[in-house]
Parts: structure tokens; C-alpha cells; sequence
């Protein structure tokens, strides 16, 4: 019987699954010399991670969300644990606008009923460039679907 203390671990590189999960791959060594691959699921639903200010997300300046995991490394044949960022990604289309009511103009959204600080980043960002697509669309006489602008 293999118990799971009776093995160790290679943790490998961390992504995001199905536009849902941040998963890790794993590869455990068995004291049997048996080997298996397996992916660790890291975050469950990033979304609601990232809208939490209870969120694993870290922040590093104003601009850069990241997760934080452990990776493996391996330096003069010796195996270590290493922390290793990988960024948050940008929000799904609709995301940011989903979390004000529908009624509501862009530029009228009140970012303080947001709970992260991911969350009224990318609010801004997005009621930033409504804004300014708004003021092109009047002062050039252009529909919204000839507009793709985006401000970082």
C-alpha cells in the first residue's frame, strides 16, 4: 500500500485551465521508484479569486496582479522549492461590466462598491475607455464597432 507521505514531489509549471482553474502539474516519486504525473488544482475559480479582496492574487504596484506558487528548481543536483509569479489575466469579456447595474453608464460607476483591488483596476480601465470611445464616436461621427482601443 503507498501512503502519501511514502513519496516525493517535482512541482512543475502552473496555468490556466479552461479559462477557470490555475492547476500545476506534479510529477510524484514514489519510494518504489513508481512514478505519476498529476495536476493539482491551485485555484479553483480564478474569477471569484480575483474578485475577493480575500483573494490569493498579490499585488505589485498599480498595474501587475499575479498568483504566487511553489516550482521546483534544481541547482547542482540538488532538488529546492522556489516561488514563481505568474501574472492574473485581463477580465473575461463582460466581467467588469456584470458587476454594475445595467442601467448604470460606464463613467458613472462607483468603483468603491468593488472588493478588489484587481476588480477597480480593470473598472477603471474599462470606464476609461468607454469614455474616451464615447467622446470619438461623437466627435467623429463613427459607430462603436469601428472602435477596438483599450488603455493600460
Amino acid at each position: 500500500m503507498i501512503y502519501m507521505s511514502d513519496y516525493s514531489t517535482i512541482k512543475g509549471q502552473a496555468w490556466i485551465y479552461k479559462d477557470t482553474s490555475l492547476v500545476q502539474d506534479e510529477i510524484r516519486i514514489y519510494d518504489n521508484s513508481i512514478t505519476s504525473n498529476v495536476i493539482v488544482t491551485l485555484i479553483d475559480n480564478i474569477w471569484n479569486d480575483l474578485l475577493s479582496s480575500a483573494g490569493q492574487w498579490k499585488k505589485s504596484g498599480e498595474k501587475f496582479f499575479y498568483w504566487e506558487y511553489e516550482q521546483t528548481a534544481i541547482s547542482d543536483g540538488v532538488n529546492f522549492f522556489t516561488k514563481v509569479k505568474i501574472e492574473c489575466p485581463h477580465p473575461k469579456p463582460g466581467l467588469i461590466k456584470s458587476l454594475f447595474p445595467s442601467d448604470i453608464d460606464p463613467k458613472d460607476w462607483d468603483l468603491s462598491t468593488l472588493e478588489s483591488d484587481w476588480a477597480k483596476y480593470w473598472a477603471e480601465v474599462e470606464k476609461r475607455s468607454s469614455s474616451i470611445n464615447q467622446e470619438v464616436i461623437k466627435n467623429r461621427n463613427i459607430t462603436e464597432e469601428n472602435i477596438n482601443l483599450l488603455l493600460l
